[in-house]
């Protein structure tokens, strides 16, 4: 017979589970989550029209949020820290004299540094300049360690090419003595040749210090990659190697995507695709124009890809979700051919803009559609995909969870950004529409917290990827 003290741990156990599932009302994943913010969303308050471009999951959980803002007339870069508990102070910086700001890409290094990476011009006309601002977050502190100030300036001459645009950033580390370690930042940028509409795409390769990496490329941190490609994401993978997304735009390839491996030296992997290069072309006669522009990289080390494509004559755009074994071939596992299309129903536009993977193997993604009863305009959306690429019935309505907050009469809402937190809860971040009080419409950022539930043999949820 059970002794009286452990009927009593069993009664509270009990009665802590009961008080759980009242508390969540039985929430179902995809779910806003109602424990934070008090309804899921937090929503940014400040004065301003926001250019959110993006959103990644810091080192302690948190969600970072980044683009440009108008500051007294000029453009500049922001970035925000937003918790279970609170949002911190808007981080900005305005760089001197800088007449346009394009960010384009925003990543965390192995010290856990915010490194952003924009496009920025220095009056009307001039050519795009490549700027590195790297923070010692989660302080607004620019680290002073990167070029004496915080901020690297590069602006490549190349005989025989113009213009210069920013398409992504990642970071290296490697150890070369037991407590000596390298670090590199890789940026990736296009510049067109002798009037080719179409740009090529190139690495550059800086110190820790901000300086050009002259031992990379051909001794001035330079490195010709790809020929005929536009650079959109770069991500390390998880052998040291590095992968990059991009858009081919040509006769053969008809605006389709591809992705590159190569190592910290920028030597194309041949073991991966097709001599280091997997391409994307969902059509079989090679007539669809497939724009996949998120990756992800799984535990297992498999590639995920997410975007749109318009494969279907009866919309404008389907959804588009790809996976990728390791050596840059298709995974038949994943709906037989590795990739799959959805639709919001009604919908002519769906399309994903970005993609994760869940510690068991599911895919999420973030995007949006046009909602045919509110003129077209476009909601927000989250679906997840089994492993074998079925939308998981488990979340939201029938694998898609919609997301409208409708500020303003016909606003668009869109969801740019998802990431899994390390308890297993899902970050959201994306725009909104807003009335500015003078009947325009700005838009702000948004951080949204969904459910997202993994229950064990013994009856609890557990936050740990490594258990699921």
């Amino acid at each position: 017979m059970p002794q009286p003290a452990t009927l009593l741990r069993l009664l509270a156990c009990a009665l802590a589970l009961a008080a759980l599932a009242e508390r969540r009302g039985f929430a179902a994943d995809g779910d806003l989550d109602p424990d934070f913010d008090g309804d899921g969303v937090y929503r940014y308050s400040d004065p301003a029209s926001f250019s959110m471009t993006e959103s990644v999951l810091a080192p302690d959980g948190a969600a970072v949020v980044s683009g440009a803002l108008p500051v007294t007339g000029a453009p500049a870069l922001h970035w925000r820290r937003i918790t279970d508990s609170q949002a911190s102070p808007l981080c900005t910086y305005l760089p001197p004299g800088a007449s346009s700001v394009r960010p384009a890409g925003a990543t965390f290094d192995s010290l856990g540094r915010l490194v952003l990476l924009a496009g920025v011009q220095f009056g009307p006309g001039t050519e795009h300049s490549l700027l590195v601002a790297r923070f010692l977050y989660p302080a607004c502190a620019l680290d002073g360690e990167l070029d004496g100030d915080g901020v690297a300036l590069h602006a490549p001459e190349l005989a025989g090419y113009d213009g210069r645009f920013a398409g992504g950033v990642a970071t290296a580390a490697w150890q070369v003595f037991p407590t000596i370690f390298t670090r590199r930042i890789l940026i990736a940028y296009s510049a067109r040749s002798g009037g080719s509409p179409v740009p090529d795409t190139f690495l550059l390769r800086l110190r820790d210090d901000g300086t050009l990496d002259t031992g990379f490329g051909g001794g001035d941190g330079l490195l010709l990659l790809a020929a005929e490609r536009v650079p959109l994401e770069l991500t390390p993978a998880l052998d040291g190697s590095f992968l990059l997304l991009a858009v081919t735009d040509d006769a053969a390839f008809d605006a389709d995507a591809s992705v590159l491996r190569f190592d910290r030296d920028g030597a194309l992997d041949a073991g991966f695709g097709s001599a280091g290069e997997a391409r994307l072309d969902l059509s079989p006669s090679g007539s669809s124009t497939d724009a996949f522009s998120a990756i992800a990289v799984a535990p297992d080390g498999r590639i995920a890809l997410g975007g749109r494509t318009d494969l279907d004559a009866a919309t404008d755009w389907q959804g588009a979700v790809a996976l990728l074994q390791s050596n840059g071939q298709p995974d038949p596992g994943f709906s037989a051919d590795g990739w799959r299309t959805f639709t919001v129903a009604g919908a002519q536009t769906t399309r994903a803009r970005s993609v994760v993977v869940q510690g068991d193997g599911k895919l999420l993604v973030a995007g949006s559609h046009t909602d045919p009863a509110d003129d077209g305009d476009d909601e927000g959306l989250v679906a997840r995909f089994s492993r074998s690429g079925a939308l998981d019935a488990t979340f939201g309505s029938s694998g898609i969870r919609s997301l409208a907050f409708d500020h303003v009469p016909a606003g668009e809402d869109l969801a740019t950004g998802v990431s899994v937190r390390p308890d297993g809860r899902i970050w959201v971040a994306g725009s909104t529409a807003v009335d500015d009080g003078f009947g325009d419409q700005h838009y702000r950022p948004y951080v949204a917290r969904l459910v997202n539930s993994y229950v064990f043999a013994d009856g609890f949820e557990r936050g740990s990827r490594a258990n699921w």
